[in-house]
């Protein structure tokens, strides 16, 4: 399968972290992925990322934190909040270009080729 975008996938627990890459690579994502917010921020502004994902595992201030700085740097590089129950609608609701989904993966995947394919 060719490779389709470039995803940052930001995760802070070394659990779904792996997780996550592998099902981005296994759907034919190319795949750059941090656990360090800071080092996202360096690779957004360095590389041509097609689309950001962050995981609910930052704490809320540093998720806020590192959101508006991504939208400072690339303002319109859609950012996936992955979220267990919704638990981030606030965050969202103050960004332009961003969506939840839920960290499933059939729901993970309909959403990223939803956004893909919005692309102009």
């Amino acid at each position: 399968m060719p490779t389709r975008h470039l995803v940052l996938y930001l995760d802070c627990e070394p659990r779904t972290f792996s997780r996550g890459v592998l099902l981005l690579k296994a759907h034919g994502h190319a795949v750059i992925a941090s656990m360090d917010p800071h080092v996202a921020l360096r690779i957004i502004a360095l590389e041509p990322v097609t689309m950001v994902i962050i995981c609910d595992s930052l704490e809320p201030g540093v998720r806020q934190q590192t959101m508006h700085a991504m939208r400072e740097i690339r303002p319109g590089v859609p950012i996936v909040l992955l979220a267990k129950e919704g638990a981030m609608e606030r965050d969202a609701a103050q960004m332009q270009h961003t969506v939840i989904a839920e960290r499933d993966e059939k729901t993970l995947m309909e959403l990223l080729h939803k956004v893909i394919d919005a692309e102009p």
